[in-house]
């Protein structure tokens, strides 16, 4: 069965390359019901793929449905730190795609899920994973800009000011983003 599914799935991969995206899912998902559950990660990590690629090519519905057949996959699979980063990287791409649909009550979701499955990595190695909050935030202060909320952009913007004291030099950039986004408001909603 291994055998059968690991050859599926690379043809999934080749019609993956070929930007044949519908046809790669199908291989994916025949692959997928046949494979033991040992190996399924492998093809919820192909799904996050085949997602940024249905992303680039703005077909977002298409690509909200792979992120979701990856949660669930991922979701059942035990919790190791691995998991749980690949969980919440698939819903900060989950809250790309709902932004690109305009749902932003959805996006903000998702956003603020991955957040907090960054920040439970975080405190076991803050070093390699205060990068995946720093951009989650900015994310997030992102849809609160759009939508005028902005005394949640500035708590925001007062994370990554901590962010940026602890590495200048990988954070300034966006905290001067931030800044611009936030002085660039109308003063009466500020």
């Amino acid at each position: 069965d291994k055998d059968i599914a690991w050859t599926i799935s690379r043809l999934g991969n080749i019609y993956k390359q070929n930007i044949e995206l519908e046809k790669a899912e199908k291989y994916y998902d025949i692959a997928l019901s046949i494979l033991p559950a040992t190996y399924k990660d492998k093809i919820a990590y192909e799904f996050d793929i085949l997602g940024t690629l249905y992303e680039k090519n703005n077909k977002f519905n298409e690509a909200e449905k792979v992120y979701i057949k990856s949660l669930s996959i991922y979701r059942g699979l035990e919790k190791t730190t691995a998991n749980i980063l690949s969980i919440a990287w698939t819903l900060d791409r989950l809250g790309l795609v709902y932004s690109g649909l305009e749902q932003r009550t959805k996006s903000k979701q998702s956003y603020s899920e991955a957040l907090f499955m960054y920040r439970q990595l975080t405190k076991q190695e803050p070093l390699k994973y205060k990068a995946y909050v720093a951009w989650t935030l900015s994310r997030l202060g992102e849809l609160h800009e759009k939508d005028k909320q902005i005394h949640e952009a500035k708590k925001i913007l007062s994370i990554y000011e901590e962010l940026e004291m602890s590495n200048p030099e990988i954070y300034k950039t966006h905290l001067i983003w931030i800044h611009d986004k936030i002085n660039n408001l109308p003063k009466k909603i500020i």
